[in-house]
């Protein structure tokens, strides 16, 4: 199956097709006709009106349609001065990215529980976390890689 790609699982079984029928058709599209991509009913306001949406599953679609217009989120991320260089090192903070809404919410969060850099992003891919909340801020992750990030605050200097 070497010159074949797995492009999904329906019904407990994996789904390959082969370079040519993607190319020809395009991922979206072949997945689109093994009935791959579901679409949900979402009731998008209290008058009752539904639409149908993309998603792994409901919940996915109902999350989808009302980010659809959400802005980029900036986040802070308090990391140690150590892990903000491994994040220089590979060119990216990998995936689950937590943060917090606020530069002081991420600074309490980081005197708590020992941080000393605090870098901000844009996540394009944000959920509010359940937890670490605090009185400055909330705290939300990124589902997705951050490659573009800066420095907004070392105590060492050298982050």
């Amino acid at each position: 199956m070497n010159d074949k790609k797995l492009i999904g699982f329906k019904d407990g079984m994996a789904v390959y097709v082969t370079d040519a029928l993607l190319a020809e058709k395009g991922e979206r599209e072949v997945r689109e006709q093994f009935g791959l991509i579901r679409r949900y009913p979402v009731i998008t306001d209290l008058s009752g009106h539904e639409v149908m949406v993309e998603g792994d599953s409901h919940e996915d679609a109902v999350q989808r349609y009302f980010m659809k217009d959400q802005k980029i989120m900036r986040l802070y991320h308090a990391t140690t001065q150590k892990k903000a260089k491994l994040y220089r090192q590979s060119g990216a903070i990998h995936a689950p990215v937590r943060g917090f809404t606020t530069m002081q919410a991420a600074m309490a969060w980081a005197m708590k529980v020992g941080r000393v850099v605090i870098l901000e992003f844009d996540a394009d891919k944000p959920h509010k976390l359940p937890d670490h909340h605090n009185v400055f801020g909330e705290a939300w992750w990124n589902d997705g890689n951050v490659t573009d990030w800066r420095c907004a605050f070392s105590a060492i200097g050298d982050a």
